[in-house]
């Protein structure tokens, strides 16, 4: 392998392999490393995404990697109560996470991109107007680029290393999901969502249906054992209403932290741009970072090319790449941020009198009708903007918290 490029990349997730696609593409020489031996290995994510999201991106997904269709979602509160959104037509896919990675890697090696695998980058530094990439393996040399993408998710060890970095400029769910072989009693088309202090603390439980009668299913949350959390949402929520049998074939993965932006750290350096989970680039309200992840990959590949040709990849030049994301981003990442924070910071009686609210009301039509996955925040916001729908959410949200207080009491 040549040792100097254009651009390298370590992490090859979707934001790292969506930003070697656009920037090999766009004939930057382009190298990617990937600490695992394969492409799509360990899988994390339930691998749910808009459609409006993929058409933004400019993706195609091949069919065989679409695992479901959905149209809306199924809402159960911590005693069952439960809302319906229906958006009356397809608005998100499921899909193979592993494939549509390996499917990614293809494009960009096709592209003319690079690939390591199995070569985990522990440090980048500094080398006159280059960086050096540091390999671990012993037997491999240091790779010199003039721009460095950091993709490489969460925690970002690479930039704790370069001390751009500390756990305090963020805060983290941790979350957990399983594959289960069947389902039963379940809407086609609909997603299912479980909220609830026993279920998941501060976040949500899920159900995805799959094509051929399996599911995904996991969790999020802010405190508790992940794998104790899932065991007993698996017991009292899915075998307890029939929707597993009693000993559901599972396979599950590993517990990951999802990271939630706190919005008080710097995303660039002299050469280096930082996308995805290690920018803290996932929404709040969802715990999903593919949509938002690649959105600002993207960004930072046109960041680098002007940069290149420019001749200036200094850290003024690499602020343009922030000013994008945030520009884009970060209202949308506060509004989310606030949302979760209230909605989900309710006590269990509080989000059972929210549903009672919500039932039937022409808030609840309003959004149905209006679906949106990606900016949420903003649609949150142009809903409010309307009086009449901002009397219904502050009606709901007051007696929510009134409810739930007398009860207490």
């Amino acid at each position: 392998m040549r040792r100097s490029f254009d651009l390298a990349i370590v992490g090859g997730g979707p934001c790292g392999l969506y930003a070697s696609l656009l920037a090999s593409k766009s004939g930057l020489d382009t190298v990617l490393f990937e600490e695992h031996g394969e492409i799509g290995s360990p899988r994390h994510c339930a691998g749910h995404i808009s459609i409006k999201g993929l058409r933004a991106l400019g993706l195609r997904i091949p069919q065989r990697l679409l695992t479901g269709t959905y149209r809306g979602a199924v809402l159960h509160s911590p005693s069952d109560r439960i809302l319906f959104l229906d958006a009356g037509e397809e608005v998100s896919v499921s899909i193979d996470r592993e494939g549509f990675e390996r499917h990614l890697a293809d494009l960009s090696e096709g592209a003319g991109t690079a690939l390591v695998l199995g070569e985990r980058v522990k440090g980048i530094r500094p080398l006159g107007e280059s960086l050096e990439i540091l390999p671990s393996s012993p037997n491999s040399d240091p790779v010199r680029c003039k721009i460095a993408i950091d993709a490489e998710g969460y925690p970002p060890k690479l930039l704790g290393e370069m001390r751009a970095w500390s756990p305090r400029h963020y805060s983290a769910l941790m979350g957990i999901g399983a594959e289960v072989e069947e389902v039963h009693g379940i809407r086609e088309g609909f997603v299912e969502l479980y909220f609830g202090r026993d279920t998941a603390p501060g976040f949500f439980a899920w159900l995805i249906p799959l094509r051929g009668g399996g599911a995904r299913i996991g969790l999020a949350t802010e405190r508790g054992n992940p794998k104790e959390l899932l065991d007993r949402f698996v017991r009292n929520r899915l075998i307890g209403s029939g929707k597993l049998p009693d000993r559901p074939r599972m396979v599950e993965m590993k517990p990951h932290p999802i990271p939630i932006w706190r919005g008080n750290y710097g995303t660039y350096g002299d050469g280096l741009l930082v996308v995805g989970d290690a920018a803290s680039q996932v929404k709040p309200t969802t715990g999903g970072g593919l949509f938002l992840g690649m959105s600002c990959s993207a960004m930072a590949v046109e960041t680098a090319k002007m940069a290149l040709s420019s001749g200036d990849w200094g850290r003024a030049s690499m602020k343009r790449y922030e000013r994008l994301w945030r520009k884009a981003f970060s209202l949308e990442l506060r509004l989310m941020g606030a949302v979760r924070r209230i909605a989900l910071g309710l006590e269990d009686r509080g989000i059972d009198a929210l549903f009672d609210e919500l039932s039937g009301s022409a808030l609840l039509e309003a959004v149905s009708r209006s679906p949106e996955m990606d900016l949420q925040g903003r649609a949150i916001l142009g809903a409010l903007l309307d009086p009449i729908r901002f009397l219904l959410a502050a009606k709901a949200l007051w007696r929510s918290f009134l409810e739930a207080y007398l009860k207490r009491g």
